[in-house]
């Protein structure tokens, strides 16, 4: 049975279900070997196929996931259904979160309500996340445990109920990138498939919310040229400034830093890393300053390669893995030994090469990703690249 969350509203008690039973395969053929204390789970999110416009291409809840279990030098398929439950959205891996839940008719669900990619908090075991709601002009900065239990819900002001809005964590703030593309009454009274839709007047905005003080804190918002969509990669706070790095997707993919003054409002944009198709930061430095970005690069001429790009040198590390290949979003698993440092640890990442019908996961040293993948797991089947991807160090089923 569901537990209820007390003292909030009822769009946003949600309550936590065990995950549902997973199946796990033979060990997969493997070339070269798995580090020994690589154990935990990449994974992708998809759409269940009975969750409401499943066939968009917006992550709608609820989800299943899927990926790849790695453990005691053995690679393992890994598939898991949570239960199609909509008092669990945020479950059981926030990283993974829905963008959006759709309405529907169980009367305990949040109704309609769009989600920023959670983002977890250095050092802790908590997410941070921001959920909007149509039609009630406020949104709630949502902090939910391990499993995606909500901890705290905080309204604030805000207007449109947008989706695709993006979140960042710094020690003073929650930074919140706003979204032209906006929940609208009309199309979802005229049944379109998605009620969201983009409205060019809207000006893309950061907004910069307090997460301790006395009362009910605002945000301040900042018009900001961010172009378009974009991926939150880190931010940190630089004295009175915000930094903010972000992948831009006008074009072609860029890794960009905004630093942010919030009393001139001035905003001074620059480069952040070589171009890159995805970034991540060792986790264990977010909402903190970072030296290293881990990334991929898909080139149509050159092929596909892995990257290290060293913010204080300026050094860059590569990895190409040759014509014909492409490469998803990498995921960071942290080494956990004592005294581990930023950047202790390996990256993983799905490759895929058209002309062969080959599909790997590959898995490089983040020191040294120069010296090629450490171990290939040959997949019998084909995990696609453009997926939002995590890496689970606990367990699953």
């Amino acid at each position: 049975m569901a537990t209820r969350i007390r003292g909030l509203d009822p769009r946003t008690a949600l309550a936590v279900v065990p995950a549902g039973p997973s199946r796990q395969d033979g060990p997969l053929p493997l070339d070269g070997g798995l580090p020994a204390g690589l154990d935990g789970c990449f994974l992708q999110a998809r759409t269940h196929p009975a969750a409401p416009g499943a066939s968009g291409g917006v992550l709608r809840g609820p989800h299943v996931l899927s990926g790849v279990r790695l453990s005691a030098g053995e690679a393992r398929l890994f598939r898991a259904r949570p239960p199609v439950d909509r008092s669990h959205p945020l479950g059981p891996i926030p990283a993974l979160a829905p963008s959006v839940w759709c309405g529907g008719p169980e009367p305990d669900g949040p109704g309609l309500v769009a989600f920023a990619r959670p983002v977890r908090e250095a050092g802790a075991s908590r997410w941070h996340t921001v959920a909007t709601y149509p039609g009630l002009g406020h949104a709630e900065h949502l902090v939910t445990g391990p499993d995606g239990t909500v901890l705290h819900a905080r309204p604030f002001p805000f207007d449109g109920a947008p989706i695709g809005h993006a979140v960042a964590l710094t020690r003073r703030h929650v930074v919140i990138v706003d979204s032209p593309v906006v929940h609208s009454r009309a199309a979802a009274l005229v049944g379109a498939r998605s009620p969201y839709v983009e409205r060019p007047d809207r000006p893309v905005r950061v907004g910069l919310l307090p997460r301790s003080g006395p009362g009910q804190a605002e945000p301040s918002w900042l018009d900001v040229d961010l172009g378009a969509a974009l991926d939150v990669v880190n931010a940190h706070d630089d004295g009175d400034q915000i930094v903010l790095d972000a992948m831009t997707r006008a074009g072609r993919p860029r890794l960009r830093r905004w630093r942010i003054d919030p009393a001139t409002g001035v905003v001074r944009v620059a480069c952040a890393a070589p171009d890159v198709t995805a970034a991540v930061v060792d986790g264990r430095v977010g909402g903190r300053r970072h030296r290293y970005v881990f990334g991929v690069v898909n080139d149509e001429g050159n092929g596909a390669a892995v990257v290290r790009h060293d913010r204080v040198t300026g050094g860059l590390r590569t990895a190409p893995l040759g014509p014909g290949w492409r490469v998803g979003s990498p995921v960071f698993a942290p080494d956990a030994r004592d005294g581990a440092a930023e950047g202790d640890g390996w990256l993983v990442t799905v490759a895929w090469h058209a002309g062969r019908g080959r599909c790997d996961l590959r898995v490089f040293d983040a020191r040294e990703v120069e010296r090629g993948p450490l171990a290939v797991v040959r997949l019998p089947v084909r995990l696609p690249i453009d997926r939002r991807v995590t890496w689970a160090e606990a367990p699953l089923g």
